[in-house]
């Protein structure tokens, strides 16, 4: 759960500004998913933006996104699909455009699906 808060200043010379904030939740960034323009890892990136710019406001230095059975994640270029691609596309954005909150990327794979070295 998050809080935006949004200042809003009144006209005059010696009015003060109203802080408003207001919770943000999974329908919010669910929203900004569908009405952001572009493919998959545009619209991730927008979200993840959003989220990262909220975090800011707190002492969350960092979030791990960890992906467990990595070894299971694969482009299908037949049927059009990157998730493998996608995935490290948008980690490697937000490693290049460091912040305040850093998001950092964990995969995990199991260890019978490498090739035993002989």
């Amino acid at each position: 759960m998050f809080v935006r808060r949004s200042t809003s200043q009144k006209p005059g010379f010696t009015a003060t500004g109203e802080v408003t904030e207001t919770q943000v939740g999974f329908d919010d960034f669910w929203t900004l998913y569908d009405k952001t323009p572009g493919l998959v890892d545009d619209k991730l990136k927008a979200v993840l933006t959003e989220a990262r710019r909220l975090l800011e406001q707190t002492d969350i230095r960092g979030v791990i996104f960890a992906y467990d059975e990595a070894q299971n994640l694969s482009d299908h270029a037949v049927a059009k699909e990157y998730p493998l691609s996608i995935i490290l596309d948008v980690f490697a954005y937000f490693q290049r455009n460091r912040s305040k909150c850093n998001f950092m990327l964990v995969l995990n794979w199991a260890a019978h699906s490498l090739p035993k070295a002989e």
